[in-house]
């Protein structure tokens, strides 16, 4: 199956899509298909991109989209699920929780996404990022709270399961960029 490629054509991609809220919110959702990456698991280069583009900080996509008002809320990554991140093909969200101006200026966040994704690639992976990211799961591993050890143990037996390709040493510890 891995073979089989993406799975939308060229002509079913870059659609707007609008659907009335049942509540008062406004969300823009970007999504983007990738080859799989459940075997790329060891270079966790999609937590490595999630964190950066998820980031809330100073110099962040959030910050510069609430220094124009333009969103409350961001975040990013693969579909959890294994209908959206599976040996054939991963999809990859940017979820931005908008104010009525960013509504009004939908068009405006769009370019922003693409502009910093575009900063993100001129500079290149960051080797001090990856290097924070595997002692933040350094430490939330060694200081993890309200975790029954059977529940741990068959996250990770499951995690090890061929269907995933993950071996035991499945976690953040290997800088891996091509």
């Amino acid at each position: 199956l891995s073979g089989m490629g993406l799975p939308f054509e060229a002509q079913q991609l870059a659609k707007i899509t609008r659907i009335v809220p049942m509540k008062s919110c406004h969300k823009l959702n970007i999504v983007w298909q990738l080859p799989s990456q459940v075997k790329a698991y060891r270079g966790k280069v999609m937590e490595y991109i999630s964190h950066i583009c998820g980031h809330e900080g100073a110099g962040s996509l959030l910050s510069g989209l609430k220094k124009y008002g333009l969103a409350s809320g961001l975040s990013f990554g693969l579909d959890d699920d294994s209908l959206g991140n599976n040996s054939i093909f991963s999809l990859v969200m940017i979820k931005i929780t908008l104010t009525r101006s960013g509504l009004a200026n939908w068009m405006f966040v769009v370019r922003l996404v693409y502009d910093y994704i575009g900063m993100l690639r001129s500079q290149g992976p960051q080797k001090r990022i990856f290097d924070e990211l595997v002692a933040v799961e350094n430490i939330k591993y060694q200081f993890q709270e309200g975790c029954e050890e059977d529940d741990l143990v068959d996250d990770l037996a499951t995690n090890m399961l061929d269907t995933w390709a993950v071996d035991r040493a499945h976690l953040l510890n290997k800088w891996a960029v091509n």
